[in-house]
């Protein structure tokens, strides 16, 4: 049972008690030992590269890292697509925890674009806590892996990426307004260099 109370509040959307256990063991930053989930998943801060190491799931080695395994509880129609986008990778190939997150993005795009957001609210609560319990590193890969991703799909695809807004908590909200605000301004920056 979580007993510190800014977790749980953090954690208030989501319903499922494993999920919520999963997240707070997973996403959270020691800030007395300086580890976080990055360090768990094998980020090299020498080079800033993630290196995509494999969690043993039930039915086998499904989840490279526990950050994916994450996402496909809380969001579990992107299992099918998962197992189809690992099929696709060699066994041996790294695919990154970019390419990762990048696939989930083009998930929740599909989920938006079709309508089907019931599971929304676990996807940006999960991506909430993150933010806002997870170190550096975290939110390096979640803003420019996953929301900057479903920002550039959703454009790309003639939709309104501030669609989502509404499923943003305060955190997650202000990394998609600096992702916003950066390209904003390397715009501006480009338009005065030509």
């Amino acid at each position: 049972m979580l007993t510190n109370p800014e977790v749980e509040k953090n954690l208030i959307g989501i319903e499922n008690l494993e999920i919520k256990k999963l997240i707070y063991t997973n996403f959270r930053y020691d800030s007395k030992s300086g580890k976080g989930l990055a360090d768990s998943i094998g980020y090299e801060k020498s080079t800033g590269d993630y290196i995509g190491k494999s969690i043993q799931s039930p039915t086998g080695n499904l989840y490279p890292d526990p950050v994916m395994k994450i996402f496909i509880q809380v969001c579990p129609s992107f299992e099918e697509d998962w197992k189809e986008y690992l099929s696709r990778w060699g066994e041996n190939e790294e695919r990154g925890i970019t390419n990762d997150l990048a696939e989930f993005a083009y998930h929740i795009v599909w989920l938006r674009i079709n309508n089907k957001v019931e599971e929304f609210n676990d996807i940006f609560n999960a991506i909430e806590y993150a933010l806002a319990e997870g170190n550096d590193a975290m939110h390096n890969i979640l803003a420019t892996g996953l929301l900057e991703n479903i920002q550039n799909i959703t454009g790309n695809m003639g939709g309104d990426p501030d669609a989502f807004i509404k499923w943003l908590g305060p955190v997650t909200k202000m990394w998609w307004d600096e992702i916003n605000r950066f390209w904003g301004d390397l715009e501006k920056y480009h338009e005065k260099s030509n």
